[in-house]
């Protein structure tokens, strides 16, 4: 009976947090984390489920380092070496999704993680 009670409180938490849309400013771009949409200058960009995933963490964490196995966890649910190759491969995606905006970088800090930085202009 109590597990029942614990999961019906996760579902409903987890519809409740699926129901508010995250929207994220990030340079010239907004990112909408519950749809999937990164929007530039009136232009939408539809990205995928992982990417929103990985940007969600970062933008959450804007110009502080994210642990990579803290990303792949949050991601996959597991930190392994081939997630780790995935991982730099979706990170390659973002800054490519952000060449529009000079002020946005995905710096690679070796051996750690990942950092979103947005120069001010």
């Amino acid at each position: 009976r109590e597990l029942l009670v614990r999961v019906k409180a996760l579902l409903r938490n987890k519809v409740q947090a699926q129901n508010e849309n995250t929207v994220f400013s990030v340079g010239s771009y907004k990112f909408d984390a519950t749809n999937q949409l990164l929007s530039f200058n009136g232009k939408e960009t539809t990205i995928s489920n992982i990417e929103a995933r990985i940007l969600e963490q970062l933008t959450t964490n804007i110009g502080r380092t994210v642990n990579a196995s803290e990303l792949m966890i949050a991601v996959w649910g597991r930190d392994e070496m081939s997630n780790r190759n995935s991982l730099h491969g979706y990170i390659h995606k973002l800054r490519r999704v952000f060449r529009h905006d000079s002020n946005i970088s995905i710096i690679n800090q070796r051996g750690f993680g990942y950092m979103l930085t947005v120069r001010m202009q």
